[in-house]
């Protein structure tokens, strides 16, 4: 027994085994009501909380109430934003994503026949760069970064260092592909990117703390949004003065499916947040920047699709516009939901003692005075 609830006078500690349903924990499991702080974040705290007595009831946690107090950022409970994760880190998520979409979705118009080897070769360059200077951009923001090494020690539990792992792939195949372009080497790029993707949802979706993070349609956005800011790069080159071996409709067809997509997602991400804990700071956070996130980048790229596939005359300029629009679009909703909606869980406490009922309640109070 440990010494806090040995040496309590008022019995206010219990210690115990959960699994023995005949501990002293057990017993008094059975008998009354309890919660577990933050419960929802799926971690399973082994602390838990009897929130009423013989005397004094419990209650639910007035839904108002809660979410006014929830709201206050003087709240002692209420989470703050993190400040760990700062704009370099969150840059590692806006050129990842672009990078590996870039590569995939180069692979599959490759495989489509839209473009040839010695071009796929070359872009996948570019793909590589950009996704360097996203690991660069977190190796510059470490605090001990000559203990970077370590990261590669994790693979069973880290996805960081599974995201390693797919770079250390993803970097010699694209060396290789330039080299020989070979059809292996493609392939092999393509499937690497693939991986770094889902590696880049999961590390944002298991960092459990962040309620904003961990909402089940993180990974999906984030593996949606990397192919739709890759379409966005592509059409960028389409409209650039000289050109790109792709026709343009080519590209606008399924950039307004994956925007498509994209808008759905991030709408039902939004409508969700509540049910899955996110806090009011949180949500209000996301909500200041959805106008952006939803006509800047979703719709204003729909409409110059759209005028490009129905008018063919219509310069391509309007391509690299529509493309500047995807890649923004993509990199502020990250950075809004990395940066501006970061707020830790905080404490919600779903249940009290019933203040104000009960044998030794306190007085009801007259005029903001004590009877």
């Amino acid at each position: 027994t440990p010494a806090c609830s040995a040496a309590c006078i008022a019995q206010a500690i219990t210690f115990g085994d959960w699994n023995d349903a005949d501990s002293p924990v057990g017993r008094l499991a059975a008998d009354r009501d309890l919660l577990q702080l933050n419960a929802d974040v799926g971690t399973d705290p082994q602390i838990k909380y009897l929130y009423d007595t013989p005397a004094i009831p419990g209650r639910e946690t007035d839904a108002v109430e809660d979410e006014a107090r929830r709201g206050d950022p003087a709240n002692p409970l209420v989470g703050k934003r993190q400040e760990f994760w700062d704009w370099r880190a969150a840059m590692n998520w806006m050129l990842g994503g672009l990078s590996s979409g870039f590569a995939i979705v180069l692979y599959a118009f490759y495989l489509y026949g839209s473009l040839e080897a010695d071009v796929l070769a070359r872009m996948n360059l570019l793909a590589a760069a950009l996704m360097g200077g996203g690991l660069l951009s977190v190796f510059w923001k470490l605090g001990r970064p000559e203990r970077s090494w370590r990261a590669i020690l994790r693979p069973n539990t880290s996805w960081m260092t599974r995201e390693l792992y797919t770079v250390a792939i993803f970097f010699p195949a694209v060396t290789a592909g330039y080299l020989w372009q070979a059809p292996i080497s493609f392939a092999l790029s393509a499937a690497a990117a693939a991986a770094f993707l889902l590696c880049q949802g999961q590390i944002l979706y298991r960092a459990r703390g962040i309620p904003a993070w961990r909402a089940p349609l993180i990974p999906y956005m984030i593996v949606a949004s990397g192919l739709l800011e890759g379409m966005g790069l592509l059409a960028f080159m389409v409209g650039l003065p000289n050109g790109f071996p792709i026709e343009a409709s080519d590209v606008a067809k399924p950039a307004i499916v994956l925007i498509i997509v994209n808008a759905v997602l991030w709408q039902t991400y939004r409508n969700g947040l509540a049910k899955h804990g996110v806090p009011p700071l949180a949500r209000e956070a996301i909500a200041e920047c959805d106008h952006a996130i939803r006509y800047g980048g979703h719709w204003v790229a729909v409409v110059l699709f759209a005028l490009s596939v129905m008018l063919p005359q219509i310069p391509l300029s309007i391509m690299t516009i529509a493309g500047v629009a995807l890649i923004g679009g993509g990199a502020f909703w990250k950075w809004t939901v990395i940066l501006r909606a970061g707020y830790f869980q905080g404490f919600h406490l779903a249940r009290t003692p019933q203040r104000g009922s009960g044998k030794f309640a306190a007085p009801a109070r007259l005029d903001g005075w004590r009877r």
